[in-house]
């Protein structure tokens, strides 16, 4: 709800939805944010699901970046924002993950709420919310796994379905896992589209010009550019990679997965 009024905000310029946003952040912290900083998925559901978290942590750097600072709503969620990062750095897995239900480690990784959970992290280092330091590795970690995680379409594996609210624990642990599931595939475009936006000091997204990684080509009849990836690279489809520039975006930037500092360490 908070993420829809944000963007309802953007597209019209109305305020009444930045506040009904903020507002309704508000409640939501009231009433389900724990002392530890995570969210039960409802009142009397005391489970940590994943996407749940999620959209909380995704909400509330969409709600502050437009948030004016004099919103009396404004303190509370920031408060609770850092408080909720906090709580989320312990509990990323090694493999970059984080699980099912976020506290509890014999759950499933699950894409959703890990690449939302990323993103969070993302936003408040860009937007200065968030130390550096901390959160920009655990969120980098998070998007590789992420990255390495999709299938050769680009599908994001192990996206939680949706999910109702209930007092059973196995209920969350045996959720169907979907491919390619919009609720996976949103967040980690949100992940590059923050990464190409953020100032020019900080470790950004290569396009395939920037990057050794790749050898251009132009088709001579429709002029359309491509990029394939160069041979002896590691761990990559060397015949299927392609970068094709029209269906890229208007302004001629690339969703490039490349984000090693070396590109030899690129996996």
């Amino acid at each position: 709800i908070n993420v829809l009024q944000t963007q309802a905000y953007r597209a019209t310029g109305d305020g009444t939805y930045l506040t009904r946003a903020a507002r309704e952040m508000a409640l939501y912290l009231d009433k389900l944010q724990l002392g530890s900083g995570l969210f039960n998925h409802a009142e009397s559901v005391p489970f940590r699901w994943a996407r749940g978290n999620g959209w909380m942590a995704a909400g509330m750097p969409m709600i502050l970046r437009y948030l004016d600072e004099s919103d009396p709503n404004r303190a509370r969620i920031l408060a609770g924002y850092r408080k909720m990062m906090a709580a989320l750095l312990p509990l990323q897995r090694d493999d970059g993950f984080w699980c099912q239900l976020v506290d509890d480690p014999k759950s499933w990784p699950e894409s959703s709420g890990t690449a939302m959970f990323a993103f969070a992290f993302l936003e408040g280092v860009k937007h200065g919310w968030l130390d550096a330091a901390t959160y920009r590795e655990p969120a980098m970690r998070a998007y590789r796994a992420l990255v390495a995680s999709m299938d050769e379409h680009g599908n994001v594996r192990n996206v939680c379905i949706g999910t109702n609210a209930l007092n059973d624990r196995s209920h969350y642990l045996a959720r169907r896992r979907l491919t390619g599931d919009p609720h996976g595939q949103a967040p980690l475009l949100w992940i590059v589209n923050s990464l190409l936006s953020t100032p020019a000091t900080e470790p950004r997204l290569r396009t395939p010009e920037t990057s050794g990684l790749f050898v251009k080509r132009v088709d001579p009849a429709s002029k359309v550019v491509s990029y394939l990836l160069k041979p002896g690279l590691l761990g990559w489809n060397q015949q299927g990679l392609y970068y094709t520039a029209q269906p890229m975006s208007d302004d001629g930037r690339f969703l490039i997965l490349d984000v090693a500092d070396d590109e030899r360490k690129v996996r």
